[in-house]
């Protein structure tokens, strides 16, 4: 039965994690947060790129994160941003926040301004 799944699935190069997606909210478990801190282990890894989605003041928002704890907001006019803080925004602020593992890309920038927005980049 093995032989026969794995020769109906296409090859692969994604990590297992790409795919996996956790909202932390103000009612998350400490199972939730777990989560998050282990989606952040696999993007340090090199493993996928973690991206964030909350809303703020009505509007949407993407975060994408850079390393060290930091995400890198939507907005290019602000700064990057602590993983901290996504996790009052989403805890004590009442916004929830999404993360992904998305499939890393070597150049974002070549998919073009609406596809970074959507990936949160």
């Amino acid at each position: 039965m093995s032989d026969m799944h794995s020769s109906t699935l296409p090859p692969t190069n994604l990590a297992p994690i790409v795919g996996q997606q956790i909202t932390l909210t103000a009612s998350s478990s400490e199972a939730v947060v777990s989560r998050v801190d282990l989606l952040r282990q696999h993007a340090d890894a090199g493993e996928c790129d973690l991206v964030a989605k909350s809303e703020i003041s009505g509007v949407e928002a993407g975060f994408s994160y850079v390393g060290s704890g930091l995400f890198k907001t939507d907005r290019r006019a602000l700064p990057p941003i602590n993983e901290a803080v996504l996790r009052f925004l989403a805890i004590r602020a009442g916004h929830p926040v999404t993360f992904t593992c998305v499939p890393r890309l070597r150049n974002p920038h070549r998919f073009g301004p609406r596809w970074r927005r959507r990936l949160g980049r």
